[in-house]
């Protein structure tokens, strides 16, 4: 699904920018 896909890309950022 495509709103799966952009909920996993914002976390993958999400967690990069955390880090």
């Amino acid at each position: 699904e495509v709103a799966e896909l952009g909920d996993a890309t914002l976390s993958d950022e999400l967690l990069k920018l955390v880090k």
